[in-house]
């Protein structure tokens, strides 16, 4: 996302000037050359914030359900780490996931919204 102001950043809630925020600021326009410049470096790092990433999901049933996660979401609740701890929300999720599951297998799809 381009901010009005020419920053990059990868998410639509990391849009301030704070430090959490400018873990996802990745580029910016340069008005002087007329271009926008990416810290490729940056780039790569969030490129690789995904739940294949983070050990402690490897063997999790509910993985490709949270994808490990808003990033933004654990920066701010663990900005020391967060790219390699699991979601505030993870036993919320599985157990969700859980009972979905047990739902289809025991009813089937009839009142699932499946596209």
């Amino acid at each position: 996302m381009i901010l009005p102001d020419g920053k990059i950043t990868s998410c639509n809630r990391m849009i301030g000037d704070d430090p959490i925020s400018s873990i996802f600021c990745y580029g910016y326009f340069d008005t002087l050359k007329g271009k926008f410049i990416f810290n490729n470096k940056k780039y790569w790092f969030l490129k690789r914030l995904i739940v294949n990433n983070i050990s402690r999901c490897d063997n999790c049933f509910a993985k490709f359900s949270c994808r490990g996660d808003c990033p933004a979401t654990k920066a701010i609740i663990y900005p020391e780490d967060f790219k390699k701890l699991v979601s505030p929300h993870c036993k919320e999720i599985r157990e969700f996931t859980k009972k979905l599951l047990e739902y289809i297998v025991n009813d089937g799809t009839s009142g699932l919204v499946i596209k």
